[in-house]
């Protein structure tokens, strides 16, 4: 998708895209967050030049709360243009594109029907249950021609919230993807004192990451995945998982907000127990892969979002001790305890025959 600078170039481009129309990519229903079908156009462009920022607000039938705030923003110290289209450059897709040295973000924002897109209502949504259903995920499709990242933050309240980091890898064939974020992959937020609450949902916000200057980045796809009812195959220790590597649902597993492949992950649980992010780590993959595979995680969601956060502060090879009086491990430990249990098939899900 090539970039422009003129109201009318984009839309001679997007007439010539329909023809090459790639079909939004599809998920499993759940909670529709943005269908991105009808909405707005916004550039950023010329003088003054430097630091810009645009605010606006679509009352849209298909939006979660009826309304999706937007805030485009050119934070590069030149003239450039930043863009913004809903529907425009490919159907029931939002697109976000720049300049030649321009860099940017654009960020939406549901927190109900306000008519304020420069101020967040962290309750606006009332209290929404994400996980009604099975809700256990969002699904985000998109594409970027150089590579982009986006940001999910959810918020229970001003001074709870989580967010979590989606990497779009560069394609140049503008070829859309899914990407998918569990919830438990969720960490406390900047500026939040404690993680959002996924069954009280007050606010969602997407921020999409327009610093590389030059990158143009669409999304056609915002919404939550819902699990089936668990079928309950029965968990497995870290011993099963670190010698039965074909059995993993995933290839990676993301741990305090890191990425580990397979193959580094089965090699921290093979790790040693004195210090004791290792004991927490290994006991944590596995609950999370017990869970991916079908077993109920109603009994330990909340303790494996805690031990997220926890790993989040000291991840794998801290040296975190157990035995002394300000150790970090005394609040680890009890998550541990909960997790090795669960692992055992002692709690909500029975262990594997």
């Amino acid at each position: 998708m090539k970039k422009t600078i003129h109201l009318l170039a984009i839309i001679a481009l997007a007439i010539t895209m329909l023809t090459l129309f790639i079909a939004p990519a599809q998920a499993a229903t759940g909670a529709v967050v943005d269908t991105f079908e009808t909405g707005s156009f916004i550039s950023i462009i010329g003088t003054p030049t430097g630091f810009q920022s645009i605010a606006a607000t679509d009352d849209v039938a298909g939006v979660l709360g009826g309304e999706r705030d937007i805030v485009l923003t050119r934070n590069s110290a030149n003239n450039g243009a930043v863009h913004l289209d809903f529907g425009l450059s490919f159907p029931g897709t939002v697109s976000y594109a720049s300049g030649s040295s321009v860099t940017g973000s654009l960020l939406l924002t549901y927190d109900g029907d306000d008519n304020d897109a420069s101020n967040l209502n962290s309750i606006g949504l009332g209290g929404l249950d994400l996980t009604s259903g099975g809700g256990y995920a969002f699904a985000l499709g998109g594409v970027s021609d150089l590579g982009a990242s986006a940001t999910l933050t959810v918020y229970s309240n001003s001074t709870s919230c989580s967010s979590a980091s989606i990497a779009i890898p560069a394609d140049p064939s503008y070829t859309f993807a899914i990407f998918q974020v569990d919830f438990t992959s969720f960490s406390t937020a900047s500026g939040c004192t404690s993680p959002a609450n996924f069954a009280n949902v007050g606010a969602i916000t997407l921020l999409i990451d327009g610093s590389t200057p030059a990158v143009d980045i669409s999304v056609d796809l915002f919404e939550t995945v819902a699990n089936p009812p668990p079928t309950n195959p029965g968990t497995g220790t870290p011993g099963y998982w670190k010698n039965h590597p074909e059995a993993w649902p995933v290839d990676v597993i993301t741990i305090g907000g890191r990425t580990y492949t397979k193959e580094e992950a089965i090699a921290y649980i093979n790790g040693g127990d004195k210090d004791k992010t290792y004991t927490l780590f290994r006991a944590l993959v596995s609950a999370k892969l017990n869970v991916l595979i079908g077993n109920d995680s109603s009994c330990v969601a909340d303790v494996i979002a805690a031990a997220d956060d926890w790993m989040a502060v000291y991840p794998v090879g801290s040296n975190v001790r157990a035995g002394k009086p300000n150790s970090p491990w005394r609040v680890g430990e009890p998550l541990y305890i909960t997790l090795d249990k669960y692992n055992n098939g002692l709690l909500c899900a029975p262990h594997r025959n």
